[in-house]
């Protein structure tokens, strides 16, 4: 009887979850990324003027930037990531900087 029990109620949490994963899943496709991602990056991109970024002076030593858009695609506490891609749209050089240490590299792609 206490198998029946714990394998019933495991069985109802279990169809449970696969019926929440599922109703999100079918959200998910209709979307492919939250609103609230979608409306901050789309404005942070666009406030934010890379030229007073601290490693700027740096990357614009090695790069040529003014051939280049730049595209931020993380910029949390500890780090920031930005693309620099050409007129066609395809990422050239990629920058990861940690703030910490101010350190910069730079990767071509």
């Amino acid at each position: 009887m206490k198998t029946f029990l714990v394998t019933s109620v495991g069985a109802v949490i279990l169809a449970g979850g696969a019926y929440a994963v599922n109703g999100n899943h079918a959200d998910a496709a209709v979307q492919n990324k939250p609103f609230y991602q979608q409306d901050y990056k789309a404005s942070y991109n666009n406030q934010v003027d890379v030229t007073k970024l601290p490693e700027y002076e740096t990357l614009a030593a090695k790069v040529d930037l003014t051939k280049y858009h730049t595209q931020i695609v993380e910029d949390h506490f500890n780090k920031r990531i930005i693309l620099y891609k050409d007129p066609n749209g395809r990422a050239q050089y990629k920058t990861i900087f940690i703030k910490e240490t101010e350190y910069v590299k730079i990767i071509k792609l």
